[in-house]
């Protein structure tokens, strides 16, 4: 991956060690084969990217400043 793509692995909001973004509070999920509810961050892979993305300035994937 070059170091200048925008994606989850230098988001800010990306957790990676497990692999949720962590930009909109967690989700209420329906299990119903588990007892009930529970509320999870969406999953999302490294490589993924959305519009809220924001500079990670600690990663060492972070692109530097956007001209």
């Amino acid at each position: 991956m070059p170091a200048t793509e925008r994606t989850c692995s230098n988001c800010i909001y990306y957790y990676s060690d497990s692999e949720d973004c962590h930009f909109n509070p967690p989700q209420s999920v329906v299990k119903f084969e588990a007892d009930g509810y529970s509320a999870n961050w969406p999953a999302v892979d490294a490589d993924e990217w959305c519009g809220q993305w924001a500079p990670d300035f600690t990663s060492p994937f972070y692109p530097g400043p956007v001209a």
